[in-house]
């Protein structure tokens, strides 16, 4: 339900006229900021332990019931795409969090990959977020997953793919 508020378009102060835009922001600043905290706390919250993620060499915390929120990456890719910088990047993390989640768990990400193709065809092929700057956003955000380790399966899994 919070990833729906927060991708939701009454949220998209951007696209207020300025003096709404004021007006909104005077009484209730932009909550997506906000929000994007907490989901990212909550996400980590159901992951292993620091220590866990740590001896993997993963830059977030993973696994855990994180694991079986594999059908929760449509919405995610959704925030991913924010225009909205700090609910984009919270976003990433949980999205690379489920990637490696699910490679560290079953040797391999086919699933989210396929829903991962399936949802990035459908919102640039025939949503409205196939403009550049969302591309832009998404490509340059997606840097966080250069941050694995070199050698490990995952990195390498990953290499094959692209």
């Amino acid at each position: 339900m919070l990833m729906t508020l927060l991708a939701s378009n009454q949220l998209v102060i951007e696209e207020f006229s300025p003096q709404k835009r004021r007006a909104v922001w005077r009484l209730a600043g932009d909550l997506r900021g906000e929000g994007a905290n907490i989901l990212l706390r909550l996400w980590q919250a159901i992951g292993w332990d620091e220590a866990v993620s740590a001896q993997a060499g993963v830059i977030t915390r993973y696994g855990g019931y994180q694991i079986t929120l594999a059908s929760l990456v449509d919405p995610v890719l959704d925030l991913c795409l924010s225009h909205h910088d700090q609910l984009r990047n919270n976003a990433v993390q949980i999205l690379y969090s489920m990637i490696v989640s699910e490679f560290h768990v079953s040797g391999h990400f086919d699933d989210i990959e396929h829903r991962l193709v399936n949802k990035l065809d459908k919102l640039y092929m025939s949503d409205t977020k196939g403009d550049d700057i969302s591309r832009s956003f998404f490509v340059d955000n997606s840097e966080v997953f250069s941050t694995l380790p070199h050698s490990t399966q995952c990195y390498e899994a990953a290499l094959r793919i692209s």
